[in-house]
């Protein structure tokens, strides 16, 4: 979760309206601080979450949009429902797009929102037991949340420092060969063919980490054996 107290401090100062992309942090809310109780993607103008099928939960696709402006999201949903000003005569007052949910994924994803403490709570212990079978690998860090954060614990990362004998590459396709998928983290946006030769500015850290890190499984599904698995191919891995 990002620092949301220091860029709402900015955001105030200079009259700036934030969205905040929270597309993989539903169930997500601080711990402590001035915004105790409040959930990833409510603190600003708006927030984004997203239903894609490889989130906490899912609708197949799709997502949804909150903000405490009413108008926004009635011109939001104007908008997404074809902007129609007269549904009869199919007339339009606006350029508007077709992105309604449908009625059967509305359903599921009601009936997914009833299970996301529990897909948390599971996440949760997978992950507490992914940090105990790694500790004692060396040059390997399993990266931490925040402590005031109670987090929905969506991806686990394996960062592999430089002493580590096996490339970040060389992991996934071992990995793969496995049978086990992985994936390092998302390439870097001003690395993208349509982006290149745009500004972009102090993200040392990004760069590091997108160089370094490998996302392990993570799903509701995993058990402990199938976490067995993961951490003897990294074993062998490290020698």
């Amino acid at each position: 979760m990002a620092n949301l107290e220091r860029i709402l401090e900015v955001a105030g100062t200079y009259n700036i309206k934030v969205i905040e992309d929270a597309t993989e942090a539903i169930g997500t809310y601080y711990l402590a601080g001035p915004y105790i109780g409040h959930h990833a993607g409510t603190l600003g103008f708006m927030g984004v979450y997203s239903f894609n099928g490889n989130k906490i939960i899912t609708t197949g696709g799709g997502g949804m949009i909150v903000s405490s402006d009413v108008e926004l999201l009635r011109h939001a949903k104007h908008l997404t429902t074809q902007a129609k000003s007269d549904e009869v005569n199919f007339l339009h007052d606006e350029v508007g797009f077709n992105y309604r949910m449908t009625n059967l994924q509305a359903a599921l994803g009601l009936a997914q929102m009833e299970q996301l403490e529990a897909f948390i709570t599971k996440k949760q212990e997978n992950y507490q037991y992914y940090k105990e079978c790694l500790a004692d690998i060396p040059n390997l860090r399993f990266l931490q949340f925040r402590s005031d954060v109670r987090s929905n614990h969506w991806f686990y990362s394996i960062y592999l420092e430089d002493g580590f004998p096996v490339s970040r590459d060389q992991v996934v396709a071992e990995f793969s060969k496995h049978k086990i998928q992985t994936r390092p983290i998302w390439g870097l946006i001003h690395e993208q063919i349509p982006y290149k030769g745009f500004r972009a500015f102090q993200i040392e850290k990004a760069i590091d980490y997108q160089r370094h890190i490998v996302n392990v499984p993570c799903s509701t599904n995993l058990e402990k054996q199938d976490i067995d698995r993961v951490i003897a191919c990294l074993k062998a891995m490290a020698g």
